[in-house]
């Protein structure tokens, strides 16, 4: 089968999403997989933000591998626009300046797709509803949506709620990463409460076979124990304000925070907050075997009320114990994390996950056993017929 699989995130070596698990299982059971990128305009290298310009040199990089077979199996293309992509401006945060930004195109992606033998897919699977054109100009007979996020609620996709509706209701499947996102959303914008599924995050099998003991990275082993370990991109959604607050109350603890760091920190920062950058995700589970608890510390807005976190599953994985802001899809998961939401909650949940035994880490791995993205792609196969 052929599948162009429409997502944000492209494939590099710190991020891993669901959408690189889903195509790379897809390419696993012999599909053809064309991966599309978020388009991104060509010259975003002028702007002055850091991060930005960081974000400009991995987008080049990638750029100039072209279209590419990936080691996980599907051919990554990452498109450039001719119009720009910064959406948080008038003009172009407006929905027809994101239309655009996927169309207008050089080469088109209509046309490599095509070269790439991709003209008449039998499987268009979105989640990036800019491309939602395409699966009509490549003739694809399915459209399969994956819902990952609340994207109606985010500062950046707010404005294309029209083409995000358009798009569920033109998909004969629709899989939705959050059971409260379906319950108040997803099945009323639909109108047809048979084709949506629920579809949450997971964790790599993989994980279950990284050795118990790992050498301490470099940059960590400095780091006096116990430590406290967010992994993740550092943006908008983190509650930092908490978190200062948090590390106060916990001077005997390391709060280690891994990922690429996207925007300006407030004042003032703990001294025991260690921000360590990007690192490759292959090597993460050597932060993670050496720290003692994972958090996860987000500002509750309407954008992030409906998150079920990979970091989550993946902390558990490795037997950490797994500490919390109680967002509502999260309560409402049987599972062994702590959630929290004033830090002192914070400080209490992880003060109790300092002091978890062995028993309680056994119970930690076998529920993300239990919750693996492959368990996951067997209900995709299933809905599919795949």
């Amino acid at each position: 089968m052929k599948i162009v699989y429409a997502s944000y995130n492209p494939f590099t070596p710190e991020v891993r999403v669901g959408a690189h698990y889903y195509s790379s299982l897809m390419a696993s059971e012999g599909h053809s997989v064309l991966y599309l990128a978020d388009p991104d305009f060509i010259f975003h290298h002028l702007d002055k933000r850091e991060h930005v310009r960081e974000g400009c040199r991995e987008w080049y990089r990638i750029k100039r591998m072209g279209a590419v077979r990936l080691p996980e199996g599907p051919v990554q293309y990452l498109p450039s626009s001719l119009i720009p992509t910064l959406r948080r401006f008038w003009p172009f945060n407006t929905p027809r300046a994101a239309l655009a930004a996927a169309r207008v195109t050089w080469p088109s992606v209509k046309g490599v797709a095509r070269k790439l033998g991709f003209s008449e897919p039998d499987l268009f699977w979105i989640e990036n509803v800019r491309y939602l054109y395409l699966r009509e100009k490549l003739g694809a007979p399915m459209l399969v949506q994956r819902v990952h996020d609340m994207t109606l609620a985010s500062p950046v996709e707010k404005t294309i709620r029209d083409l995000f509706v358009e798009s569920l209701r033109k998909s004969s499947v629709v899989f939705c990463m959050s059971k409260s996102l379906m319950d108040d959303y997803i099945v009323e914008l639909c109108r047809d409460p048979h084709k949506v599924h629920y579809l949450p995050n997971g964790v790599s099998e993989k994980w279950f076979s990284v050795p118990k003991n790992l050498p301490e990275p470099p940059d960590l082993s400095p780091i006096p124990k116990p430590r406290v370990i967010m992994v993740g991109v550092y943006e908008f959604w983190v509650d930092y304000q908490k978190l200062w607050q948090v590390a106060r109350a916990l001077p005997d603890v390391s709060f280690i925070m891994v990922g690429p760091l996207q925007v300006i920190l407030p004042a003032d920062k703990p001294e025991n907050i260690h921000f360590l950058g990007k690192r490759p995700h292959e090597i993460i589970p050597a932060y993670l075997r050496n720290s003692d608890v994972g958090l996860s510390i987000f500002a509750r807005t309407p954008f992030t009320e409906y998150v079920n976190l990979i970091k989550l599953y993946e902390y558990l994985a490795m037997g950490l114990p797994a500490v919390s802001t109680a967002h509502r899809e999260l309560s409402l998961i049987d599972a062994p994390w702590r959630l929290a939401d004033s830090p002192e909650d914070f400080v209490r949940a992880i003060r109790e996950s300092l002091e978890v035994n062995e028993d309680d880490r056994k119970c930690y791995v076998d529920f993300a056993r239990a919750n693996t993205w492959e368990r996951r792609f067997d209900t995709v196969k299933e809905v599919l017929g795949l």
